[in-house]
C-alpha cells in the first residue's frame, strides 16, 4: 500500500507571525536575525546530536546488509524515521521564524510572547490567544500557555504551547485541501528525553506516528497506516527488555513490521507466525537486528528478549513477548482512537 504519512503539512504559512507583534503593535515585516535565542523549542527525532539508526552525525545513514526478510523491514523503519524527521523539519522552520520574529520585536522571553491580538500579514490572518487546553505524555496534564492561528484560503495552521523552563510542549494542528495532520511534542531540556506523536487523516487513509528517545541511544518509533481496505503496522525499539548482551542501546534493535488489519502496536503480542504466510499474514516480520549500526548487521527471526539471541527451537516459546507499552494516544478523537491499532486508526478523526 502507499505509504502516506504526514505528506503536506503547512510549513511555511506563519511567517512572520510575531513581526506584527511588539509591544507598541505594527511591525515592519523586515528579515529578522536567526541567530536568536529559542523562545519556542521545536522537537528533534534524534537520539541527542545522532541518528538514531547509523549512530553518526544526524546528517548520515549507514545500511547493513541483512537477511532478506530482517533487511525489509529495517528499511521500511529507517524509510518512516526519515519522513518524520522531514516533517520536523518543516515545523523547525515555522518555530525558527516564530522566534526570531519575538527577537527582532524586542521580546526577552517566551513568555513575553503576546497572548492578545489578531494581525494580517499578505493574504494571511493570524490570531494570539492565551493557550486553552492540556496536554502530557505520561503523567498530569499541563497546560498550554500560547496558542496562534493563521488561516488563509482553504488552510488554517494552529501552534500552541508552553513556556515551561522544564519541559517545554507544542502541539500543532494544520487543515489544508482536505487533509488534516495533528503532532504534539514534549522536550526535556535539560535530559534531551523528546515525546512525539503525530496524525494524519484525509478521505485516501490516515496514519499515527509515534517517537520517544530517551535523549540518549534508547528510542522507540511506531507507524500506522490504513486506506480503509489495508493496513500497515511497524514498530523499531532500541530499547528492548532483558536483553542478552551488555549494550542494548548501540547493538541492538527490535523491529515488528505487519499488514494484518487488526495489529495492535500496544501489545505487538499477535498470536500468529510473522514469518511467510502460513498461520500468518504476508509482509509480516519480527526480528532483533544485531549490530545494527555498523555495515555487519545482521538479523535473527526471534525478539531480542528470548534467552539468546539466534533462537533454537525450544526457545521460541518467547518469541513474540510483549514489546512496545506504547502511551496513550494524544492526537485525534481519543474516544474513537482508543488503542495503537490498526482497527482504532479506522476511526481517526482530527479536530
Amino acid at each position: 500500500m502507499s505509504k502516506y504519512f504526514l505528506t503536506n503539512i503547512l510549513a511555511p504559512s506563519l511567517i512572520l507571525t510575531l513581526s506584527a507583534c511588539s509591544s507598541g503593535g505594527g511591525g515592519s515585516g523586515s528579515s529578522p536575525s536567526t541567530a536568536v535565542p529559542q523562545y519556542i523549542k521545536s522537537p528533534k527525532a534524534n537520539c541527542g546530536s545522532k541518528d538514531c539508526f547509523s549512530g553518526a552525525a544526524v546528517s548520515s545513514q549507514s545500511i547493513g546488509t541483512l537477511s532478506a526478510e530482517g533487511d525489509s523491514a529495517y528499511q521500511d523503519a529507517k524509510i518512516r524515521y526519515s519522513d518524520v524527521k522531514t516533517v520536523l523539519t518543516n515545523i523547525k522552520n515555522v518555530v525558527d521564524l516564530l522566534n526570531a520574529a519575538a527577537d527582532d520585536n524586542d521580546i526577552t522571553s517566551c513568555d513575553d510572547i503576546p497572548t492578545s491580538g489578531t494581525f494580517t500579514f499578505g493574504s494571511v490572518t493570524y490570531t494570539l490567544e492565551p493557550g486553552g487546553e492540556s496536554w502530557n505524555i505520561g503523567g498530569s496534564a499541563v497546560p498550554m500557555s500560547h496558542k496562534i492561528t493563521g488561516v488563509s484560503t482553504g488552510a488554517t495552521v494552529q501552534y500552541n504551547f508552553n513556556c515551561d523552563t522544564a519541559i517545554q510542549r507544542l502541539h500543532v494542528i494544520q487543515s489544508s485541501s482536505g487533509t488534516k495532520t495533528e503532532i504534539y511534542s514534549e522536550i526535556n531540556l535539560s535530559t534531551g528525553e523528546t515525546k512525539i506523536e503525530a496524525g494524519q487523516a484525509s478521505s485516501s487513509g490516515a496514519s499515527l506516528f509515534y517517537f520517544h528517545t530517551n535523549g540518549g541511544d534508547k528510542f522507540t518509533l511506531a507507524n500506522l497506516l490504513s486506506d480503509g481496505s489495508s493496513a500497515y503496522s511497524l514498530l523499531a525499539t532500541s530499547d528492548v527488555l532483558n536483553p542478552p548482551q551488555t549494550d542494548p542501546e548501540s547493538q541492538y534493535i527490535e523491529v515488528v513490521r505487519s499488514g494484518a488489519s487488526n495489529a495492535d502496536l500496544d501489545t505487538a503480542d499477535w498470536g500468529f507466525n510473522l514469518h511467510g504466510t502460513a498461520g500468518g499474514q504476508g509482509n509480516s516480520y519480527r526480528g532483533c537486528i544485531g549490530n545494527y549500526r555498523s555495515s555487519s548487521a545482521t538479523s535473527y527471526d526471534n525478539s531480542c528478549n528470548a534467552s539468546s539471541v539466534d533462537p533454537v527451537n525450544s526457545d521460541w516459546g518467547t518469541q513474540y513477548a510483549l514489546l512496545s507499552n506504547l502511551p496513550p494516544l494524544l492526537v485525534g478523537d481519543g474516544i474513537a482512537v482508543n488503542s495503537w491499532s490498526v482497527v482504532g486508526l479506522e476511526g481517526l478523526t482530527i479536530p
